[in-house]
């Protein structure tokens, strides 16, 4: 028994398989591509394409499907205005309650942390109260550089540290 002969695809093979394999991703019906096709390439069909223009066409689909399938992770998520300089990255989507739900307790602790720096901001009266204040306190009190290296489970002491920092300029200010 002889194992079949596997022919090896042409170029313009492999580039119609990416056409239709891109097709098949963005969930294209015929109408749709076909119309993609003449108002691109005033042709109806892509084997009605020359070799150039096919991979043009792939690369233009292939594109569009990288678009539609990209990850939470890739997708970009825009600046708040409040953001400091040196905000740990690490605080990711799940620390801006007004577009997320909050769900777990290391960027529920860095969205306090960041609370209480808003708070200092306010009560000395600054433009910006930098993150770096919050690292110097991790430096301080968990011998790490920067917040956003602490474990999850010593955030409190860094909290504890800006609470209590929080009410004696309250008090300072006449607030209780």
């Amino acid at each position: 028994m002889s194992a079949k002969p596997q022919k090896s695809k042409t170029p313009r093979q492999a580039l119609l398989a990416r056409v239709h394999i891109a097709k098949k991703a963005l969930g294209l019906d015929s109408d749709t591509y076909c119309a993609m096709l003449e108002n691109s390439f005033n042709v109806t069909s892509s084997k009605d394409l020359p070799l150039p223009k096919l991979g043009e066409f792939a690369n233009a689909l292939e594109r569009e499907v990288r678009k539609k399938v990209r990850t939470p992770s890739e997708t970009p998520i825009p600046k708040s205005k409040e953001e400091y300089p040196g905000r740990p990255r690490n605080m990711g989507p799940m620390a801006m309650p007004q577009r997320y739900e909050v769900r777990d307790e290391r960027a529920q602790r860095l969205q306090h942390i960041e609370a209480m720096l808003m708070e200092k901001k306010r009560l000395e009266d600054r433009q910006e109260v930098p993150w770096a204040y919050a690292d110097a306190l991790a430096k301080r009190i968990c011998k790490r550089e920067r917040v956003a290296w602490v474990e999850t489970h010593m955030l409190y002491k860094i909290q504890a540290a800006l609470r209590s920092h929080v009410e004696r300029l309250k008090k300072q200010a006449g607030e209780t």
